[in-house]
């Protein structure tokens, strides 16, 4: 099994925490460890015991997933991390890379290839959408959802 953090500014953690409950399902093998921005040592004490803790409930890897690269969260967890052969932090982390990723870390540990397909489909489920001027209806790929 394959635990999951999300880390992140403010409350984007739990944020990120709830939204995903809410499409993929509740697990105890993820967790959420906020940042209100007050003390970087707190937040790596955090990280700290949130990694301790899913190791306890028998995960063999880690995914550490921060909302953006080179902030306090993701420096935390890039240093924390680096203890761990078994740990990797993913940045600018989105709704449908945490949420295929909640999903696929029930079945057993994710290669880094499994990875770099989950971060693929996360860069394919972002874009601009707009209703087409006069009235065209040609929505082109988003209309799938619509």
């Amino acid at each position: 099994m394959t635990g999951i953090i999300f880390t992140g500014h403010g409350v984007f953690a739990s944020g990120m925490l709830s939204a995903v409950s809410l499409l993929a399902g509740e697990s105890d093998h993820v967790l959420a460890v906020d940042f209100p921005g007050d003390c970087v040592e707190l937040l790596k004490d955090n990280l700290q015991a949130a990694i301790t803790s899913l190791f306890e409930k028998q995960c063999q890897q880690i995914i550490i997933l921060c909302d953006l690269l080179s902030g306090s969260p993701f420096n935390a967890s890039v240093t924390v991390s680096q203890e761990y052969e078994n740990i990797y932090v993913i940045y600018g982390v989105n709704a449908g890379i945490a949420v295929e990723l909640c999903l696929r870390a029930d079945d057993a540990e994710l290669s880094e290839a499994d990875l770099n397909s989950v971060l693929e489909d996360g860069r394919e489920m972002t874009g601009l959408f707009r209703i087409p001027p006069n009235g065209e209806e040609d929505f082109g790929d988003a209309a799938e959802g619509i």
